[in-house]
């Protein structure tokens, strides 16, 4: 490994012992940019906070911070999706043009085609085909 690949390298170019780093480079490094003294761990917490708040998508998120499962950043994070910009009614609609989006096709359906169908109505249909079963709705 090059002495440019590590961040924080022995005088050799070398790893460097966790608690050496943070007492010889990261603290004095702190006090340098004049700011206060935090755990070497804060600055992924730092990072991941940051980013969920840019609105980073959580999976790739997750596979970048090492987690074994999404689950894992959930849990650690989490807490940071409930913020002051959430807003129900833009929830609402995100998950009413999901639906559009799988409501659409089933409209060309014979089984659709005709005006004052009680089904064309509903947006959740799910249609089992060839299988001798009626058509299950369920209303919003």
């Amino acid at each position: 490994m090059a002495l440019f690949d590590l961040v924080f390298p022995s005088p050799e170019g070398k790893f460097t012992i966790h608690e050496n780093t943070i007492k010889r480079y990261f603290n004095h490094a702190l006090r340098r940019a004049g700011l206060r003294q935090v755990s070497f761990h804060s600055l992924r917490y730092t990072n991941a906070s940051m980013r969920i708040q840019a609105g980073q998508n959580i999976k790739y998120l997750s596979t970048q911070l090492g987690h074994s499962s999404i689950k894992i950043t959930l849990d650690i994070y989490g807490h940071l999706f409930n913020d002051v910009n959430f807003n129900r009614q833009q929830q609402v609609e995100l998950l009413e043009n999901s639906f559009k989006s799988v409501r659409n096709p089933l409209e060309n359906t014979p089984l659709m085609k005709e005006k004052g169908d009680s089904l064309s109505a509903n947006p959740l249909i799910f249609l089992v085909a060839g299988t001798g079963f009626e058509p299950v709705t369920f209303g919003l």
